[in-house]
């Protein structure tokens, strides 16, 4: 393969318009344009009844009635709106309506117990969630203490204090002008909560932080879009994985995501890629463990696979050697957190993946390695991975969250000059790979 990494890492430009929403860039631009309205957004997979493909034009109703019933409650632009749903189109719709609106969107995990749900309601002063009955049970326990969530839609579940998605979307227009936002308009306030102390901290994340992934999503997907790529994922669509990882790239250059009703059994995992023509995928290391798994014990047809991306953790020398030998390709591992996703990810198309490192920092970032210090390190030193606020050029890196949720003594002390510190602790080759290496001060 040939490495391309420094000729597109130097020449790499952001090109940020003044106005920008996600909503309009992932849906609307789509679904209002005569020649893509038709287009399939989403496919929910159905192995019994067989599956339904979603229009970005049917989507987008459904979006606009949500949001025309957001703003008929009484939601403004800036309230927060907590969204807690499995992989469902009512999810997208449910994110693209709150956006459309102006509201800034709240994703609940599902992995979150009630306790931590209430904790995050909370510190965001959120008046409304939306949710399914995945979620429904834990916000609905989650308002007894939290009391100023004046507004809970349920979709698929009755309650004496839910108000029925079917019954707010009612006579509601389909038709909708979504407010204009700037670039820096906050739009996601993502909550890291630590199971050991109970403490979190919300991170805020504007608008053009989808335009600061799009680098590493393309990369990571073996350059992203081709004529007939179709994405899944198994992230939470809930979580930062799920949503910038995930589907709102995806969606963001019009191509089909796909979705399943209930988790098929492991068995049937290669089934259901190959039935859906799936190309790009985004998964954990453990879940593609467990496709490996399978593989060992059933017969693995061939698929339309393309490129596999796994979030950073401990993969699998096996893993990536069985990948390579049965797909042509290796996984592409992609680091981030809240604050800054994607700076760090392989790409097996165009710079190389190896099971042992994180990959190369994405054109448009500037990553490195810093001593206690805080000076950068040499080539194989350990210290704390840093991105900085500004690419090579001296332009801001859209991808950075805008500030900590009412913390900034947190936000300042993550910073050192113009760098912003990870979570994550590495090293560095001579040939700009990075590696990850224990937190020295355990």
């Amino acid at each position: 393969m040939n490495d391309h990494y420094h000729e597109l890492y130097s020449s790499y430009q952001w090109l940020i318009p003044t106005q920008f929403n996600i909503a309009q860039a992932c849906l609307y631009q789509w679904a209002l344009n005569p020649q893509t309205a038709r287009q399939t957004a989403l496919i929910v997979h159905d192995a019994q009844q067989g599956s339904t493909h979603w229009s970005f034009l049917r989507l987008a109703k459904l979006s606009n009635q949500l949001a025309n019933g957001l703003l008929k409650i009484g939601i403004e632009p800036g309230d927060r709106v907590a969204i807690a749903m499995g992989q469902r189109p009512e999810t997208i719709a449910a994110y693209m309506a709150s956006l459309a609106v102006g509201a800034v969107v709240l994703p609940l995990a599902a992995s979150w117990s009630a306790k931590q749900i209430e904790q995050c309601l909370l510190d965001a002063r959120c008046r409304l969630a939306i949710t399914d009955l995945r979620a429904g049970p834990d916000v609905l326990e989650a308002q007894k203490s939290y009391t100023q969530l004046s507004h809970i839609i349920g979709l698929g579940f009755q309650h004496e204090r839910v108000l029925p998605w079917r019954t707010l979307l009612i006579r509601q227009s389909d038709e909708l002008s979504p407010i204009k936002t700037n670039n820096d308009t906050p739009a996601l306030l993502l909550y890291n909560v630590d199971t050991s102390n109970q403490s979190l901290l919300g991170a805020v994340l504007p608008h053009k932080a989808l335009i600061g992934n799009l680098p590493g999503f393309v990369a990571s997907q073996n350059w992203f879009a081709q004529q007939t790529d179709c994405f899944w994922t198994s992230a939470d669509w809930c979580s930062l994985p799920g949503l910038l990882s995930g589907v709102l790239p995806a969606l963001y250059f019009g191509k089909p995501v796909v979705t399943t009703l209930g988790q098929p059994e492991a068995k049937q995992w290669f089934s259901f890629i190959n039935e859906e023509k799936i190309s790009n995928v985004y998964l954990s290391p453990d879940f593609l463990d467990l496709l490996l798994q399978q593989a060992k014990t059933n017969q693995v047809a061939s698929t339309k696979l393309r490129a596999i991306a796994i979030e950073a953790g401990h993969q699998q020398i096996e893993t990536f050697e069985w990948c390579q030998q049965n797909f042509g390709f290796a996984p592409n591992p992609v680091v981030g957190q809240n604050e800054i996703n994607q700076f760090l990810v392989a790409s097996s198309a165009k710079w190389g993946s190896l099971a042992t490192s994180w990959g190369r920092p994405v054109p448009g970032h500037q990553v490195a390695v810093l001593n206690n210090n805080f000076e950068p390190c040499q080539i194989g030193q350990s210290g704390v991975l840093a991105v900085n606020r500004v690419d090579a050029t001296g332009y801001p890196n859209p991808a950075l969250f805008l500030s900590y949720w009412a913390d900034a003594t947190e936000q300042d002390a993550r910073y050192k000059g113009s760098w912003f510190l990870t979570d994550s602790f590495g090293t560095m080759d001579d040939q700009g790979f990075f590696y990850p290496q224990n937190n020295p001060k355990n």
